[in-house]
């Protein structure tokens, strides 16, 4: 990808892009789509008009509003994104076996049709006039849709048990403040994302009461996040929402299907991990740990105990 194109880009995007990907929107059927405020959504598309992926059109259906598509760049993005994802896909077929993730796809697949996830035509692409062999493969497209069914069940679920303004993007930060003392910057290097974009969650997580701003004994110029008695709860309801979900998923997979998926997943999971690298800012506690245990297993064993920890913490995370 030309990184001198996209230069500007943020994950935080990727919702957005996504969705004018199938159609146009309003901004406020935008900021519902994504269960995110209309100030927000507002200014990422600022963002992204000025980085010159999307633009504003008259809806023709009523002149005092408008509607967003993306421009030229902001397809080519796109199919960009798609040829590289597809790259990736190719290199998950050679770690796992190109049969068991052609395997995996399809019982997701059917697991998006069992729990009536619509699969999205991405529009745009064809517009582009570039070869069939460059549309999106379906592994891409499967996970981040699932991934969204999934987060949208569990506010659901937890909005029924009195939970109030949850959103999607509160989940990482509120876990990584459960693993250690929560640091803006540790939570922002693991996240991928910038410290302003984890302080404003932060201060929505205030305001509504599930976690504490303190100052660090420290480093007074630093701010500790910790969870609340209501957020505490919160954590605790989340898991046995988690549980839930899980029964309903291998319910509906089969227990020996649902045990592929979870596995082969894990193991890509653990693969995307080493390429990736590590987050320069992990707490000393789990540092330390991660170091002896790589000295005495080696990095075979190792990463058997990684892929057996995400199998058995699958219900508490």
């Amino acid at each position: 990808m030309a990184t001198e194109r996209y230069s500007r880009l943020s994950l935080g995007y990727e919702g957005y892009v996504t969705l004018l990907a199938e159609k146009d929107y309003s901004p406020s059927e935008l900021a519902e789509r994504l269960n995110i405020t209309r100030q927000a959504c507002s200014k990422a598309i600022k963002e992204l008009e000025q980085n010159g992926l999307i633009q504003r059109h008259v809806n023709p259906e009523d002149s005092r509003s408008h509607r967003l598509t993306l421009t030229l760049k902001g397809r080519r993005l796109i199919q960009d994104g798609i040829e590289l994802t597809n790259e990736i896909q190719n290199r998950f077929a050679e770690v796992v076996g190109s049969d068991t993730l052609a395997g995996v796809t399809r019982l997701l697949e059917q697991l998006c049709h069992d729990l009536e996830v619509s699969i999205p035509r991405y529009s745009v692409i064809e517009t582009l006039g570039r070869t069939s062999q460059r549309q999106p493969q379906k592994l891409n497209v499967l996970l981040p849709l699932l991934n969204e069914y999934l987060y949208g069940s569990l506010v659901a679920s937890l909005s029924e048990k009195g939970f109030r303004g949850l959103k999607p993007s509160f989940s990482q930060v509120l876990g990584l403040i459960v693993l250690d003392q929560g640091r803006i910057q540790y939570i922002a290097a693991v996240t991928g994302v910038t410290k302003q974009a984890i302080a404003t969650i932060a201060n929505e997580l205030a305001r509504l009461g599930y976690i504490t701003k303190d100052a660090d004994p420290h480093d007074k110029r630093q701010i500790i996040l910790r969870l609340s008695p209501l957020g505490e709860r919160l954590m605790t309801e989340s898991r046995k929402s988690v549980a839930d979900l899980t029964r309903k998923i291998e319910q509906a997979l089969g227990p020996e299907a649902y045990a592929l998926v979870e596995t082969t997943l894990a193991e890509l999971y653990i693969h995307g991990i080493e390429h990736q690298g590590l987050p320069d800012s992990l707490p000393a506690s789990i540092e330390q740990l991660s170091q002896q245990l790589l000295q005495e297993l080696g990095p075979t064993g190792a990463r058997a105990l990684a892929q057996h920890l995400m199998t058995i913490t699958r219900g508490n995370i």
